[in-house]
């Protein structure tokens, strides 16, 4: 197993969050899509596996450097953790804008017990990748994104191996080590 892998399974998975502060006698209000009065965030599908109760929103804050537009982006986790220790639904959105939030819902259980219900983190760091790639080839190239590029092709490199090492002892299809 390489070290990075190792240097990762030692941290605590997950990002600091932040609890958001609501009154818990109001309603949250529903931002407006200007052109056609329909909530710009989407109702969450009821999931009655194992959802007992509606949780508070908790926004994650480690993207922002105070530097910046990440200041203007809200990240809000909208679950609680699964069986795996992770967050399946998140809200990505500007503050103070006309922009929808965006909804990242990520799988949630193994696949051949669950069926495709989410996306990948691999999925999400191919994005990431592609968009850096494509300031690096561009006009204004930096040793800031070649360093960060670099560094995304590795964690998703490793999130492969990963699946791949899952997937021949057949631990993909079920929810165990």
């Amino acid at each position: 197993m390489s070290e990075e892998v190792k240097e990762n399974e030692e941290q605590k998975p997950g990002a600091p969050v932040t609890p958001v502060e609501t009154d818990p006698t109001d309603k949250p209000e529903q931002p407006q899509d200007t052109a056609g009065g329909t909530p710009a965030i989407p109702e969450r599908p009821t999931d009655t596996t194992d959802k007992p109760k509606s949780v508070e929103p908790r926004e994650i804050v480690t993207h922002q450097c105070g530097a910046g537009m990440d200041e203007a982006i809200k990240i809000l986790v909208l679950d609680e953790p699964g069986p795996g220790n992770a967050c399946h639904e998140y809200a990505i959105g500007l503050e103070d804008s006309d922009v929808k939030e965006t909804i990242i819902r990520f799988q949630k259980g193994a696949v051949a017990e669950a069926g495709p219900n989410g996306i990948s983190i691999e999925s999400i760091l191919a994005v990431a990748i592609h968009r850096l790639e494509g300031f690096q080839s561009g006009p204004y190239p930096c040793a800031e994104n070649a360093a960060a590029l670099d560094h995304l092709q590795r964690a998703l490199r490793n999130l492969q191996k990963r699946t791949i090492e899952r997937a021949t002892r057949n631990a993909e299809e079920h929810s165990t080590k």
